[in-house]
């Protein structure tokens, strides 16, 4: 069954936002629960200003999906491997991503086992692959199930407008990481719209939302 229903369907727009909405939201459970049990002390995990989301795992599970949806339950230690693979290269994209966009890091692995560029290292791609073999045999399956309830006008209409919020919520997003860097640089707001984003979105309100960010 896991098989059939991951090849029946390789995902249209209402699965890969589901997809991305899902893993987006669990990530930063799963992230906030170590950070936890970790150091015994609640810390804001979130990717995104504006809800529990984050869209590095939202965008790696649609990863996933479209490299590892129809391999199902064959060849589990093939699909571990790939998505081990996939996702150590994927942070480390988005890693270098963010440093050129934003002149910032929100991770650092430099000085861990087998580590490339301080953006990921073994331990971590290993965890992509766990978490990529889990999603695609288990989780996707029970995901697509549920998107099937929703397909009706109401389904749709709701999708429709999660989708514009969370694009919203992105941009907006990008936009203050933006702004507080050239804060950090000594930028001054010039016009409305950088003044607007540094009385909304100042440093004491950036830091709460992004405490581990820091600024080459």
């Amino acid at each position: 069954k896991t098989d059939s229903l991951n090849a029946r369907r390789s995902g249209d727009a209402l699965d890969y936002f589901l997809e991305f909405f899902a893993a987006s939201f669990v990530g930063v459970l799963m992230e906030s629960a170590w950070c936890l049990a970790t150091t015994g002390a609640f810390e804001s995990r979130t990717g995104l200003l504006y809800g529990m989301l984050n869209p590095l795992y939202g965008l790696g599970a649609a990863l996933m999906t479209l490299a590892l949806s129809r391999l199902g339950k064959r060849r589990e230690l093939t699909v571990l491997l790939l998505a081990a693979i996939i996702g150590g290269a994927f942070q480390f994209l988005c890693g270098f991503a963010q440093e050129r966009l934003f002149g910032s890091i929100s991770w650092d692995y430099a000085g861990s086992l087998a580590n490339v560029g301080g953006r990921t290292n073994l331990l971590v791609s290993l965890l992509w692959g766990v978490s990529g073999l889990l999603w695609v045999r288990d989780a996707r399956p029970i995901l697509l199930g549920f998107g099937d309830r929703l397909r009706g006008r109401v389904g749709k209409s709701i999708f429709v407008v999660l989708a514009v919020a969370v694009a919203l919520n992105c941009a907006v997003s990008a936009l203050a990481v933006r702004r507080w860097a050239d804060r950090k640089g000594g930028v001054p707001a010039e016009n409305a719209v950088t003044r607007f984003f540094d009385a909304r979105y100042g440093d004491s309100f950036m830091e709460k939302i992004y405490p581990n960010m820091k600024f080459r």
